[in-house]
């Protein structure tokens, strides 16, 4: 977040982007999309405000409370939460700043109906490999069908094609599902993708959400604009140069910027540890 405060100050320097100190002030301080803020600054910078906030409640929940009455409490949560967020929004569940009934925020009950329902798939999880399991072909080839439709269907809905279903739910729904099959690794396709490679691509993945729209806005001032008649003839090259040119930048902060500040934060605030 200081990295992209310090980005977007040095952009503005140059006449690239509109810079109001105000406004990231809120971003630096992790209030960018609580509810008190009108709308976002650095791209991405509401998931992590939202993170950190949203991470302290379930922390003191789980620190405080036994696990008979969180077990209980945070199911009516998640159906709270996401029954706002679909009538709220009218099924597009993603308006963060949007403070739906007059008081409550949908970036936080966003977040606080995601990550309970990301407890709620860990003790399922669980419940599930207590369950006695005998790995057979057909049990592998259904896994593997159902791996790849979850897959499919995620992706494509999100990415390639913009769903006509009104109720965006469903694609919670479909991730919940992707998600328990990756993690109970009993089709070809998720065994295929519990690699190295996935690992070393995951690590970059803080950075590049933090960082693309820094990266497209440059690209977009000194290529785009001066080459309108390629970008309209070669969509998909620009495209995929955008996307290059965010993976190679992201890598660099990650390198230079997170690890570094991390272990020096670390060492900092933690020497114990």
């Amino acid at each position: 977040m200081a990295l992209n405060f310090v980005l977007f100050l040095m952009a503005s320097g140059f006449g690239i982007v509109k810079f109001n100190f105000y406004k990231y002030v809120f971003s630096l301080l992790l209030l960018e999309n609580i509810g008190v803020t009108f709308d976002h600054t650095i791209q991405g910078g509401w998931f992590v405000s939202v993170l950190f906030f949203v991470s302290l409640f379930y922390f003191y929940i789980f620190k405080y409370f036994d696990k008979k009455y969180y077990n209980f409490y945070i199911p009516i949560l998640v159906i709270l939460g996401y029954t706002y967020m679909v009538h709220g929004t009218n099924g597009a569940i993603g308006a963060q700043l949007q403070i739906i009934g007059e008081v409550f925020n949908g970036g936080v009950i966003q977040g606080i109906s995601a990550m309970g329902l990301g407890f709620l798939i860990h003790e399922f999880y669980r419940y599930l490999k207590t369950q006695n399991y005998i790995e057979t072909l057909k049990s592998k080839i259904i896994y593997t069908l159902l791996e790849g439709y979850l897959l499919g269907f995620v992706v494509y809905e999100t990415i390639m094609h913009k769903i006509h279903f009104k109720n965006l739910l469903i694609l919670v729904i479909a991730f919940c599902g992707l998600f328990i099959t990756f993690l109970l690794q009993r089709g070809y396709i998720s065994k295929i993708l519990n690699n190295k490679i996935s690992g070393i691509l995951g690590r970059y993945a803080y950075s590049l959400f933090l960082t693309h729209g820094f990266v497209i806005i440059l690209f977009n001032y000194f290529y785009v604009k001066k080459n309108t008649d390629i970008l309209f003839n070669h969509p998909y090259e620009i495209l995929g140069i955008a996307i290059i040119l965010a993976l190679i930048f992201a890598v660099l902060v990650y390198h230079l910027v997170e690890v570094p500040a991390g272990k020096w934060l670390k060492k900092k605030f933690f020497p114990a540890n």
